[in-house]
């Protein structure tokens, strides 16, 4: 994730915090999307980083609607760190660039 946010995300933000939602909820719905997202790039081969909060809006109420063993958690933070290490072996984009098929893809 790039840590940009506009005033968009600033107001879902707001909108949690004002709404009870616990943070505690935020931090797993940011751990499960991430995660999501880090699986598609893979299999996409495509880097397209989450560049806004607002990727995560509907994750809060999944998180709190589902029945998920502790151990799930501590599972999905193992994954989002394999994957992290998936792509450092990766040569880095250029400043700007997003990954989407532009230019031979980098090899493994």
């Amino acid at each position: 994730m790039q840590a940009r946010f506009g005033p968009r995300d600033r107001r879902l933000a707001r909108a949690w915090r004002r709404d009870g939602v616990p943070l505690r909820d935020v931090q797993r719905a940011i751990l499960l999307g991430s995660v999501r997202r880090s699986m598609a790039m893979i299999d996409s081969g495509r880097r397209e980083p989450v560049v806004s909060l607002r990727y995560f809006e509907g994750a809060p109420q999944e998180v709190r609607q589902g029945e998920w063993p502790e151990n799930c958690w501590r599972h999905l933070e193992w994954h989002l760190e394999r994957c992290g290490e998936h792509w450092s072996r990766r040569r880095p984009l250029a400043p700007g660039a997003d990954g989407a098929g532009h230019g031979p893809r980098p090899r493994p």
